[in-house]
């Protein structure tokens, strides 16, 4: 349904999508993003961007809402005990350097391929949270020194800068401790993740397409908007990862995780349409004698099954 381009019924909007998301982003650690950046995708030309890389400038906006309601949702967590610092810092150093690299790289590639990759994450994401049993076992097992625990930061921080997803260090936490306490401690991860990620899209130079109102590849207006709702409203998110049951909460974020690709897969990518007319308009640049009026002169038609018509 088309948004109204009535300013305040976008700022309703906004506060809207900021809730669902401070809602995901207690439940799945910082996850928030995944729902976030395809419904940026849809909304932002409604507030008047118009620019082709509107992913990539939903990715960015996503992540500074993230800064602020991970911050929010990690005071909440560790309130209840259920952050586990020392895996954090294990975890940090590597996830930075990935998405210090992995943030520098989006700002600069191609959209389509920012969109399969964001895509193809969050798809993988949902087939492991389906498929796996872990997340529900009743033993932890121990915790790993500083180089297995950060190279594996490095992968989920170079996933983080470029899709802008958080919450894809919590699989790897709940190997070592609860569902919870893997919940907020990659919340608590998910806060200075995003901001090196921010920090990158944000020194980047502002796309087309884009007025006044990006700093670099973030839309200040919707981080504002959202912000506001997500921070609000992170604290129910927390309260319901403490209250469902953990199978519950796999079928929700995997649920999500489906709808994000195939929403932000059916926005931003091609259409068929204009996949067809390029690939003929490139076919009469390389050939610009050949029309399909003459191919189909040349065919000859066949008769297939029986004996041919007597010529009258």
């Amino acid at each position: 349904m088309p948004i109204p381009e009535d300013k305040a019924m976008q700022w309703i909007v906004c506060l809207g999508i900021g809730a669902v998301a401070g809602v995901f982003s207690g439940l799945f650690g910082g996850s928030g993003g995944w729902f976030l950046v395809p419904a940026l995708t849809l909304c932002l030309p409604y507030a008047g961007i118009k620019s082709p890389e509107i992913v990539k400038i939903a990715i960015a906006t996503s992540l500074a809402v993230t800064v602020v309601t991970s911050f929010v949702t990690t005071r909440v967590y560790a309130a209840r005990g259920s952050v586990h610092w020392p895996a954090l810092f294990l975890m940090l150093p590597g996830n930075a350097i990935g998405v210090i690299g992995a943030a520098a790289f989006a700002a600069h590639a191609d959209v389509t391929l920012v969109t399969l990759v964001f895509a193809g994450t969050a798809i993988y994401m949902a087939s492991g949270m389906i498929g796996s049993r872990k997340l529900h076992l009743g033993h932890s097992a121990p915790l790993p020194g500083l180089l297995n625990l950060s190279s594996r930061g490095l992968l989920a921080g170079g996933m983080v800068g470029i899709v802008g997803g958080g919450g894809l260090s919590m699989p790897i936490f709940a190997h070592y401790m609860t569902v919870q306490r893997a919940i907020g401690t990659a919340s608590a991860l998910a806060v200075p993740t995003a901001v090196i990620a921010v920090s990158t899209y944000a020194s980047a130079q502002p796309p087309p397409g884009c007025d006044g109102s990006c700093f670099g590849y973030i839309y200040l207006p919707a981080v504002c908007a959202t912000g506001i709702a997500s921070v609000l409203f992170a604290p129910l998110g927390s309260a319901l990862a403490h209250s469902l049951p953990i199978p519950a909460l796999k079928r929700i974020l995997a649920a999500v995780l489906v709808l994000a690709a195939l929403n932000i897969s059916r926005k931003a990518l091609p259409h068929v349409d204009s996949i067809e007319r390029e690939a003929k308009a490139e076919l009469a640049s390389l050939m610009p004698g050949f029309s399909l009026c003459k191919a189909r002169r040349m065919l000859k038609p066949v008769r297939f099954g029986g004996s041919q018509a007597p010529a009258r």
